[in-house]
């Protein structure tokens, strides 16, 4: 889905430099990890819109990477109002097998 809306391409541009700077500081309050322990393990997700998240994982010291797996809308990711489990814990096992490479 096209998820060039009014707010996340710039959102996304403004996550990836504040993190390029200082990958260990919390973009927003919201900047967080999942209190699941179940689904998103190891996995972060901020907030650039109300609706919209950046899920990410920091690796590694010196040099830290930065993985950005997904920006997702809250039912796209089924941490929404219901929450959708089933869709958390399928986007966890793809999240989980994606390779990273050092082109991307």
């Amino acid at each position: 889905k096209n998820m060039a809306l009014p707010g996340i391409t710039d959102g996304v541009a403004d996550f990836m430099k504040f993190k390029s700077a200082n990958p260990l500081a919390s973009y927003r309050a919201d900047d967080t990890g999942f209190t699941n322990p179940a689904v998103f393990v190891g996995i972060k997700h901020a907030h650039i819109t109300r609706d919209v998240s950046i899920f990410y994982r920091l690796e590694g010291a010196n040099p830290r990477k930065f993985l950005m797996y997904a920006v997702l809308t809250h039912k796209q990711s089924g941490t929404g109002t219901p929450q959708n489990i089933n869709i958390q814990k399928s986007l966890t096992k793809t999240m989980k097998n994606q390779v990273f490479t050092p082109d991307m």
